[in-house]
């Protein structure tokens, strides 16, 4: 497992004789509590079980251990990853670091569980459960999980069909936007004309233009003809 990663992701593995020891569970709830520090140093957390003891290494991305700890101390941690030169020189061109982030929760309070791109069903199964979602965080979940299966090292067939399913339902959300939109200004050119004739309607004064006005300037010549007209108390648009 951990060969995968090299060149691609620093890997905290941490050994643990099983899930409810102690020190595993306190580790594992700090590096969560800081993951997205952890991921700014490109260190994803790998466990193992390991019946001699708990340990915990820090393996570098040309796959050595570099560091070993009795338990985690993020800021020792940190610190040696930062301002230690054999961690700074390791630079070369064999180094591709993986986005973490696109593989993370950073606000699973907020998140709905369950949800996947692992092939076709999981896909559908996703849209179903956020269908009901607003639609800001239905664009977000459908874009995480196409940039989460697009960009995974062991992409399978599966997978791309369920980018396939989402890819469709993106089309299809880019349509309705545009949809929206041309209904929106479609309501607003109806609501400015209506304004404007009902202004002038009601006023004495001669209202001509040399050429035609942008909405913005239209409107902003019609308000400040209203302004000085005393006789339009309540235009008739202003009470819809």
């Amino acid at each position: 497992m951990i060969k995968k990663y090299k060149w691609k992701s620093r890997i905290l593995l941490v050994k643990t004789p099983d899930y409810k020891n102690l020190e595993y569970l306190k580790t594992k709830k700090n590096y969560q509590n800081k993951i997205t520090k952890f991921h700014k140093r490109t260190i994803k957390l790998i466990t193992k079980l390991e019946k001699k003891g708990f340990s915990i290494s820090l393996i570098d991305f040309d796959g050595k251990e570099k560091i070993k700890l009795k338990k985690l101390d993020i800021k020792k941690l940190f610190g040696l990853l930062d301002n230690t030169s054999a961690f700074r020189k390791l630079i070369t061109k064999k180094i591709k670091p993986i986005n973490l982030s696109l593989f993370s929760d950073y606000k699973p309070s907020t998140t709905t569980p369950g949800l996947g791109f692992k092939d076709k069903a999981k896909a559908v199964y996703t849209l179903e459960k956020i269908k009901k979602r607003d639609l800001k965080y239905q664009i977000s979940v459908v874009a995480t999980m196409l940039g989460r299966a697009k960009k995974h090292p062991s992409q399978t067939e599966g997978m791309r069909e369920a980018i396939t399913v989402f890819n469709k339902w993106m089309v299809n959300y880019k349509k309705y936007k545009k949809i929206i939109k041309f209904f929106i200004y479609t309501v607003f050119c109806s609501i400015q004309t209506s304004f404007i004739i009902g202004t002038l309607e009601q006023s004495k004064h001669l209202f001509s233009l040399t050429r035609q006005p942008s909405p913005v300037i239209f409107t902003s010549i019609t308000l400040s003809h209203l302004e000085q007209d005393t006789g339009i108390v309540n235009p008739h648009f202003l009470q819809l």
